[in-house]
């Protein structure tokens, strides 16, 4: 399954939620131990944030559990509804 809703979506969470602490993206890089240049592609949604990174993520900004389970929900229901039109093409082209 590909991650770039769900990285899109919880790069923009963590984004928004690190601008509304006052934090700086250098600030939570450091406490992260990777680069901005790193922090700032997972906040575009780039790339799929690490889970021990994410795991650190969440304590170091206090996220909340239920925006969590919403945005993989949605993420996972995109993802089913990509796989099927993606089987209804396959039907066509056969």
């Amino acid at each position: 399954m590909r991650h770039s809703l769900l990285a899109e979506m919880l790069g923009s969470y963590i984004l928004e939620r690190r601008r509304s602490i006052n934090m700086t993206q250098t600030t939570l890089a450091k406490s992260l131990r990777c680069s901005a240049q790193f922090l700032g592609k997972i906040e575009k949604g780039h790339v799929m944030m690490p889970e021990p990174m994410l795991i650190k993520t969440i304590g170091i900004l206090s996220l909340d559990q239920n925006r969590f389970r919403k945005i993989y929900r949605l993420s996972a229901e995109d993802d089913v509804e990509r796989l099927f039109k993606s089987v209804k093409h396959h039907r066509r082209a056969v």
